[in-house]
């Protein structure tokens, strides 16, 4: 399986690595053991590939081989609980060791088919945020439909991007258009992306959606409260909130939340922000998504949360398929100890 990643990016992966190792050749597991104050450690995931899985792989999947190995480790130097309790550990100012919450973004159906399994075998549960859209209509988030147009179209297709990008056989000319036009769309309002969306694909149909970008269906999202997982908000259509108005706000919000409980038939109390780095959203919509009840919310802003947090910009360790477990102890060291502990909102 090989990684979605451009020449340069390869070339940072193996620059992290050889820091990784020798961080580990430092007795880097050792210090990470030594990090004791209380804290929550929030680990953001997206889709589960299978281990014998060929062809390119997603930059933003984990093998299941390695979710598993990760959560072991996990589970020797945290305390793993439900992101729900440990908001409200959080807000009760009650934390008192290191905890840490499993959180997967977009709603992949793979969450159920391969992660629950792990989850149950390990004995710890995780949270899972679904994108309204894609559950209710069937279809794949927007970006996995960019990425198939792209990857689809034949070699010489002109695609409409600024300027426009010219494919060819060699798969780095479409990594870089993909980088360019996801870019462009993601900072556009659902009709704006829509229409970029249809302009993309007169331009290469895709075809058959890839079986591996298949999201929860909203039987899909029960079945997994059943078996002992959350299920979180990710907006209605995944949708950068601060390129929009307020009323597109609400919508994305609100609206939204009061659709996933009415298909779930339960509560839903925790929100993660699309994209989820600093300038994706504002401090109106941080107010807004308190204002629609939930009780936390995740960006992808790196850190770890100390007591007094805010529980609305809870920050997250993002891990990818190029991270072995060597690699994310030296991220989880890092961001224990580069995360000011005064720094809560």
């Amino acid at each position: 399986m090989t990684p979605e990643l451009a020449r340069r990016e390869r070339w940072r992966v193996r620059y992290k690595r050889a820091a990784a190792l020798a961080f580990a050749a430092a007795g880097g597991r050792l210090l990470l053991a030594r990090q004791r104050h209380p804290s929550l450690t929030i680990v953001g995931y997206h889709a589960i590939a299978a281990d014998d899985e060929t062809g390119t792989a997603a930059y933003i999947a984990v093998k299941v081989s390695a979710l598993r190995r990760q959560i072991e480790f996990f589970k020797r130097h945290y305390t793993i609980v439900p992101l729900a309790e440990a908001v409200s550990l959080l807000q009760r100012g009650a934390l008192d060791r290191r905890y840490l919450c499993l959180t997967f973004d977009d709603g992949y159906r793979d969450f159920l088919t391969r992660g629950v399994p792990v989850f149950t075998a390990a004995g710890v549960s995780a949270t899972v945020f679904l994108t309204t859209d894609c559950a209710e209509k069937g279809v794949p988030i927007w970006p996995d439909t960019l990425r198939g147009n792209i990857y689809a179209a034949p070699a010489g297709t002109i695609l409409p991007a600024s300027p426009p990008a010219r494919v060819t056989s060699d798969f780095e000319s479409r990594l870089q258009a993909l980088k360019r036009m996801h870019a462009h769309a993601k900072r556009l309002g659902p009709a704006d992306r829509a229409r970029y969306l249809a302009e993309v694909e007169q331009a290469s149909p895709a075809g058959a959606i890839d079986p591996r970008f298949t999201m929860l269906s909203w039987d899909d999202a029960r079945r997994a409260i059943e078996l002992g997982t959350d299920v979180g908000l990710h907006t209605m259509s995944h949708t950068v909130l601060s390129v929009l108005s307020e009323g597109e706000v609400d919508a994305e919000v609100r609206v939204a939340k009061a659709l996933m409980e009415a298909r779930l038939g339960r509560e839903v109390t925790l929100f993660a922000y699309p994209n989820g780095a600093a300038g994706d959203f504002r401090e109106s919509d941080v107010q807004a998504v308190r204002d629609a009840g939930f009780r936390g919310a995740v960006t992808t802003e790196r850190g770890v949360n100390y007591p007094g947090q805010d529980p609305f910009r809870l920050r997250r360790t993002e891990v990818y398929v190029t991270d072995r477990l060597v690699d994310l102890q030296l991220k989880l060291f890092r961001e224990a100890v580069l995360t000011p502990r005064h720094d809560a909102r």
